[in-house]
Formats: structure tokens, C-alpha cells, sequence
């Protein structure tokens, strides 16, 4: 969008695809497993060797937590950005390596 200073306007941004938090998760775990050049784990692995471990909601939070999104394109698309977004798994992979190198 930088190079069209023409578009204004308010547009979410995101893939328009929801993902999980054990998406998200699981997505890290890959990236580091990747990096010492480990096979990848599925999520019943990653459950099972407890990498991944399930906390109760506190109850602070029940009614309050969005636990679903799901970014709405239509005002982005509308703005002109017709590129591909960038998959959960490779934006994960890109934030670790800049963070671990």
C-alpha cells in the first residue's frame, strides 16, 4: 500500500483464514524442531511430550475472551491489495529465524 498513497480508509488485515492457537503453537515448535533438524511433530506429539499444555480459562476472562477471528478482506481487496497473504506457518518461521539468528 505504499505505493498507492491514493488508498484511505480503515481495512483489517490478515489472511481471512482462522487459525488456532495450537496452529500458532505448533507452527513454533516446527521452526525450532527445523532448526536442529528434527522431524516435525503433528499436535498429538506435541501433547504428548507436554511441549504443548492445556490451562483452564480463568474465570476473569469467561465472556470477555474473543476465541474466535477472522480478518473480513472486503475493505483491504477494495483498497487495491490483491496479493497473497502470507500462510500462518511462514510468518512463524520468519519471526523465529529473525529472533534466533
Amino acid at each position: 500500500m505504499l505505493n498507492h498513497p491514493e488508498a484511505m480508509g480503515i481495512a483489517n488485515v490478515g489472511t481471512g483464514c482462522s487459525r488456532s492457537f495450537n496452529d500458532v503453537a505448533l507452527a513454533v515448535i516446527n521452526t525450532c524442531r527445523e532448526g536442529r533438524g528434527e522431524p516435525e511433530w503433528s499436535l498429538q506429539d506435541a501433547q504428548e511430550s507436554e511441549a504443548i499444555v492445556y490451562f483452564p480459562l480463568p474465570a476473569e476472562l469467561k465472556g470477555k475472551y474473543q476465541s474466535f477471528t477472522e480478518a473480513d478482506l472486503k475493505e483491504l481487496r477494495a483498497l487495491g491489495y490483491a496479493n497473497e497473504m502470507t500462510s500462518l506457518e511462514a510468518g512463524v518461521r520468519h519471526y523465529v529465524h529473525d529472533l534466533t539468528e
